[in-house]
């Protein structure tokens, strides 16, 4: 027999490095599922806290005014709502459509986690149901934030028919 060269320690070192990157990546998408999970758990309870905040904001009964609405506003709805055209459209509702009877549970169509330089800036959703008024049935479509800790109405649209009418 004769001597045999030493083997090489080359393949060796690919499967170790190889090894650590096949780690590397699993803990790298194992954060990311986390994060993930940790994300989803926060939407899931903000969204459900925005529906029952929208519900509390708009009871049967009551014509949708600025003054029935002014306990529930955000510090951003001046921001949304044009001030020569709030008392307009809140006027149309009134006519057009009269009290709120009933409506219909909330379903959510956007959903945002908002920060500014790294910093929480609020969690805003945009819900829509149907609503039934008294004159005419309709969609209302609320966009709500909560801003430090407080939901907010930031803007409110009613699409119904009778609006064409």
């Amino acid at each position: 027999m004769t001597p045999q060269p030493p083997k090489s320690n080359g393949s060796r070192t690919i499967l170790i490095v190889l090894g650590v990157v096949f780690v590397s990546i699993l803990l790298c998408c194992g954060g990311c599922g986390i994060i993930g999970l940790f994300g989803y758990q926060k939407g899931k309870a903000a969204d459900a806290e925005a529906k029952a905040f929208a519900q509390s904001a708009l009871p049967a009964g009551k014509t949708i005014s600025r003054a029935s609405l002014e306990p529930f506003l955000a510090s951003t709805w001046s921001n949304n709502v044009p001030k020569d055209g709030e008392a307009k459209v809140f006027t149309n509702i009134a006519k057009k459509l009269g009290p709120l009877k009933s409506i219909g549970e909330f379903t959510t169509s956007r959903f945002y986690f908002g920060s500014q330089n790294g910093q929480p800036a609020g969690t805003r959703l945009t819900l829509s149901a149907p609503v039934e008024f008294a004159k005419a049935d309709g969609t209302i479509t609320l966009k709500v934030a909560k801003i430090d800790e407080k939901w907010g109405i930031e803007s409110l649209h009613v699409d119904s028919d009778a609006f064409t009418k």
